[in-house]
């Protein structure tokens, strides 16, 4: 049973002894002297309550409508939400009836910054507001060590099982990493946010700035700090070359079937609007499980905002997600077929003329190959003109053969239905489809040249290559429609890549005194370039008349590398007619005509990461979709009142 305290006032005062109940739902009981709504164990479902005023002047009635969720948990402090989610076996119903904030939103706090305590407690500035999280402010420390959810990631982790494996053979150098990841909330019920606001900005984001500069740092007890590898060139705990990233670490992760979200305000952190700020701060909500629903909610600031892997039959509806360091919707598979090194498959001489051979056999690691001679000479050295047509043939051949896309064709493994969403300010775009990369380095170490010359520069700059760590991902289906709409206009030049491939070469090449240029993640991967270039040449840009900057709204993206067969539907959009036909990016033809110089230690080493990087994670195209439209949307920003407005189609409350 569970009671719920009303205040009803009324203007002036003295009506108050004329008011009379003239209608009421019979799935509860209501005192109207005591002001207290009482709940049994019947109770459940739509509920309304009408209170009127037998007073003679002409007052109009008053109608209360809410929903009775059986068996829900009234959640009115911390240790309540935990209660729930976190330390329940199969989880509880979670009705918020309070905001949970960050720190510095939930207390008081004087004039010099101090929180205000009283009675040796640290005094809240509302009554309706609870912060998330344990804190002492005595030694300004949490206890989110023993409060979060811990579990193995659902994606690839082929990488860090072999990583840890050789770092265990040589513990007195290397170190083991985890494959765990930490969640702030693990919901395996409904979950009922009423329009309150959770906040883990406390735990996300526990950074300190440099005495007297601006310099964030780590304080040294942060429990997210970026994602999971997927495979990374180098040691991952000391300054590696290159790192492909995996999932991340989670807001609240929704686990389970037939889970309705709704009504909730979700953020990560506090400072999401500086892009900068989103690194290490991990998704806001990852959905794992088949028909759930999340709906009239808002959901913002994490590296990726809503993630969706191996789901099918996820409803998002009438929801708000903004600010995202990549994509503010990212789905894709985490199962997929390995890469069956005794297929036979068909590749090419440089005539043309084809053989057939196994995979393992063509592309073997050991610098005897045919494969791995054709791709070790092409990463190093220049692409004679004549040679370049047959060149590009074997590539592609090589690419072919490792992404068999026949093998997953048409057999979708997750599915999510987009509607009436708004979409505002992503890192990259709104949504994307991913896909694993699969490039032949990633299968065996192919070409062997890559390993061999960072090996005669310093053994410790890549101590370990494992092998078969990708395949061919399954793709997913996304249906995006009605009203939904992307405020999300860009300089595409500005775009940061980096959230999705880390680097640290530059700083790497000059300790090693190989390089003295300015080496970043747009050198070596070519992919903002190749996409300005398709701006440019399409004239898909938008010109903001104030600043002269040519805009460009990009809604979705498919991740390239690896075969990518998952399909974006817009069809039922309602601006269906603003949107542009998929356009392929690629690297292949750049890579082909590029050219390396044979000065310097190791030749042009910005070349010869731009052609290394390819080779990891594969030729497959990305693809992306642009919005046109003449700015339609330009500098606007989702109004929550209109969220409000279509709550009440979808009999939600916001």
């Amino acid at each position: 049973n569970a009671t719920i305290d009303l205040d009803i006032q009324t203007i002036p005062e003295n009506l108050k002894n004329t008011l009379q109940v003239s209608y009421k739902t019979s799935n509860f009981d209501f005192d109207l002297k005591e002001q207290k709504i009482y709940l049994n164990e019947y109770s459940e479902g739509k509920a309304s309550l009408t209170i009127k005023s037998n007073s003679t002047e002409n007052i109009m009635p008053y109608t209360f409508d809410f929903d009775i969720v059986k068996n829900g948990v009234n959640v009115y402090n911390y240790q309540d939400l935990l209660y729930c989610t976190n330390k329940s076996e199969n989880g509880e119903i979670v009705v918020l009836r309070k905001s949970f904030e960050s720190v510095e939103n939930a207390y008081k706090q004087d004039l010099s910054g101090n929180y205000v305590v009283e009675n040796n407690k640290l005094v809240l500035k509302h009554n309706n507001v609870e912060c998330f999280g344990t804190y002492n402010y005595k030694t300004d420390r949490y206890n989110f060590d023993n409060e979060v959810y811990r579990f193995e990631t659902t994606y690839n982790d082929n990488y860090i099982n072999q990583w840890n494996d050789f770092a265990k053979r040589n513990s007195s150098s290397y170190k083991t990493i985890t494959n765990k990841l930490v969640v702030g909330l693990h919901v395996q019920k409904d979950f009922y946010g009423n329009g309150y606001t959770i906040n883990m900005h406390n735990l996300t984001y526990q950074y300190e700035t440099i005495d007297g500069t601006d310099i964030i740092t780590f304080r040294g007890d942060e429990l997210f700090r970026g994602p999971l590898p997927l495979y990374t060139l180098g040691d991952p705990n000391n300054l590696p070359l290159v790192q492909a990233l995996g999932q991340d670490n989670i807001g609240m992760y929704v686990e389970g079937n037939n889970i309705t979200v709704n009504d909730v305000d979700m953020k990560n952190c506090d400072f999401g609007n500086y892009i900068s700020n989103l690194d290490t701060v991990g998704t806001v909500i990852d959905i794992y499980g088949d028909d759930i629903v999340i709906k009239n909610s808002r959901f913002s600031s994490g590296r990726n905002v809503m993630r969706s892997f191996s789901s099918k039959n996820l409803n998002v509806i009438n929801c708000a997600l903004s600010y995202s360091r990549n994509f503010l919707f990212v789905s894709g598979a985490n199962e997929y077929i390995p890469i069956n090194g005794s297929d036979v498959k068909y590749f090419y001489n440089m005539d043309g003329s084809t053989f057939t051979s196994t995979i393992d056999q063509y592309i073997q690691a050991n610098g005897n190959s045919e494969g791995d001679k054709i791709l070790s000479n092409f990463v190093h050295s220049n692409v004679s003109a004549e040679q370049r047509e047959g060149t590009k043939r074997i590539i592609l051949a090589i690419n072919d053969a490792l992404n068999n896309k026949s093998l997953v064709e048409n057999k979708y493994m997750g599915s999510s239905n987009i509607i009436d969403c708004m979409f505002y300010q992503s890192g990259v775009c709104p949504i994307a489809a991913e896909t694993l990369f699969n490039g032949p380095f990633l299968y065996n170490a192919s070409p062997s040249y890559i390993s061999e010359k960072f090996q005669s520069l310093a053994a410790s700059l890549v101590p370990y290559t494992p092998t078969k760590i990708s395949g061919i991902s399954y793709p997913v289906e996304i249906n995006v429609s009605g009203d939904t709409r992307f405020y999300d206009y860009k300089v595409v030049n500005d775009i940061d890549l980096s959230g999705l491939i880390d680097e640290n070469m530059t700083q790497i090449a000059n300790e090693l005194n190989i390089y003295d240029g300015q080496l970043s993640i747009d050198n070596i991967f070519q992919l903002k370039p190749r996409l300005v270039e398709v701006c440019n040449t399409n004239k898909y840009n938008y010109y903001d008349a104030n600043t002269g900057k040519a805009m460009a709204n990009i809604p979705f993206a498919y991740y390239g590398g690896g075969a990518n067969l998952s399909k974006i539907y817009y069809d039922k959009l309602d601006t269906v007619d603003r949107m542009q036909p998929a356009i392929n990016v690629g690297f292949i033809d750049k890579n082909i005509n590029l050219t390396v110089n044979s000065t310097g230690l190791m030749g042009d080493f910005r070349h010869l990461m731009e052609k290394t990087v390819p080779v990891v994670i594969g030729y497959e195209s990305f693809r992306f979709n642009f919005y046109l439209g003449k700015g339609y949307l330009f500098g606007k920003a989702p109004n929550k009142a209109d969220l409000i407005e279509n709550a009440k189609k979808y009999k939600g409350d916001i």
